[in-house]
């Protein structure tokens, strides 16, 4: 069994890879980024298992999913990550990651997770199954399930309040100021003034610049 790990935490990964050569049959090789693993990677390299972390060196490995699958198609991926956000969740399961765990978790839920994946049977850490079926209207509305991931991810990531939720939705909906307003009853010079704050969190300039990066996160 030919398994690699995929972590930018230096401890974390030697604590991982010593618990994976401890499980008969195991051949593990581990690597602090994708593109370590990539370099690594030759056409006839087998590979059966990935545990993946989500954010490694900053940057959400989730983007990269396709890029693993296409080299590894046969490869069984387990995300495991220290982050219960719902929207990597969604995330993880729409590129086709094939479990969930949080680092945290009982050391033997880890191998109950593998055990899962290994026999295609999808994994998601039961804290994580708690929180997806906590009741919805425990949730702000516009953080409902039934949210685009990644405009929750975008939420999430850029800590916005509930009226930059508001203007973003709106925005990303292709609604003009005015109708934004009317349709969340403030003014359009509030709205104005969430657009630039939205502007200022996410690093651009211009709606054009927001709309790109909210695309990108897709």
């Amino acid at each position: 069994m030919n398994v690699i790990i995929i972590e930018d935490e230096d401890q974390i990964r030697a604590d991982m890879t010593a618990f994976m050569q401890l499980q008969p049959g195991y051949r593990v090789h581990a690597f602090d980024s994708i593109s370590a693993f990539i370099d690594f990677f030759k056409s006839d390299t087998k590979v059966d298992l990935i545990l993946l972390d989500v954010m490694l060196h900053q940057e959400n490995s989730l983007h990269h999913l396709f890029k693993i699958k296409r080299l590894v198609p046969d490869a069984k991926i387990l995300i495991v990550t220290g982050s219960n956000a719902e929207a990597f969740l969604f995330k993880a399961i729409q590129e086709g990651a094939d479990g969930y765990y949080l680092k945290g978790s009982d050391i033997h839920l880890l191998q109950e997770a593998i055990q899962h994946v290994l026999k295609n049977s999808a994994f998601v850490d039961p804290a994580m199954t708690r929180l997806l079926l906590k009741p919805l209207k425990s949730r702000p509305q516009t953080q409902s399930a039934s949210i685009q991931p990644e405009l929750q991810y975008f939420i999430q990531n850029y800590d916005l309040n509930k009226r930059e939720i508001e203007v973003l939705t709106g925005l990303s909906e292709g609604l003009r100021y005015k109708e934004i307003a009317d349709q969340f009853h403030v003014s359009i010079n509030t709205v104005r003034h969430y657009v630039l704050t939205l502007y200022r969190k996410a690093g651009v300039n211009n709606r054009k610049g927001l709309l790109k990066k909210l695309k990108a996160l897709r």
